[in-house]
């Protein structure tokens, strides 16, 4: 039986600092995600001042969420080895040469982002960084595009966001810890560490 639902889609969003040649890496974001099965849907025009264009990408046969999440995976392992200048045999040559052309084409850009799914690239100070991005980092970006103007701004968020996340799981592991059972009764109580119950 063959499904109705829509092939999944990923945001694609990509800025870079000078329009010299916008459309070189443009073009090259295009022919990475072509390698990997999408095709971008969606486009909107370049901000005029800078160049940021927003996208939305449709892979060409239906997947699952995991499958989609996988196909970005295998991206970012891709970037990761040619920024890394790891042995590339676990890469397809394929898409190891559409990484190369899109990190290429960034040589010319002071900064840039670009953003496929939970892959966030950015390029700061002429460091070009591959990053993962947690769901509340990618619903951060997609309420705040304009950001990606100043990448530098980008990654400091990014970081917050990042080391905000950390500190609810610390407290849950706290909390944890802590949280005891009387005998004989049914309802948890907290205690501090070294604290014993007085006697009645």
């Amino acid at each position: 039986m063959t499904s109705t639902t829509e092939p999944s889609t990923i945001p694609v969003s990509i800025y870079v600092s000078s329009k010299a040649n916008a459309s070189e890496v443009e073009l090259a974001l295009v022919e990475l995600l072509d390698v990997f099965g999408a095709d971008v849907t969606e486009s909107m025009p370049p901000i005029i001042g800078s160049w940021l264009g927003l996208r939305l990408a449709r892979f060409r046969r239906w997947l699952t969420s995991d499958q989609s999440d996988e196909v970005v995976a295998r991206i970012t392992r891709a970037v990761e080895v040619r920024l890394l200048e790891q042995p590339q045999a676990e890469v397809d040559a394929k898409q190891a040469e559409a990484v190369a052309r899109l990190l290429t084409s960034l040589e010319n850009q002071e900064s840039a982002c670009i953003q496929v799914g939970s892959l966030f690239l950015l390029k700061v100070e002429g460091t070009v960084v591959a990053r993962n991005l947690s769901p509340t980092e990618m619903s951060f970006l997609a309420r705040n595009q304009s950001i990606l103007k100043t990448p530098g701004l980008v990654l400091g968020a990014l970081e917050n966001i990042s080391a905000a996340e950390a500190v609810p799981d610390a407290e849950q592991r706290r909390e944890t810890t802590l949280q005891v059972r009387e005998p004989h009764k049914g309802a948890p109580v907290h205690r501090e560490p070294g604290n014993r119950p007085q006697d009645t």
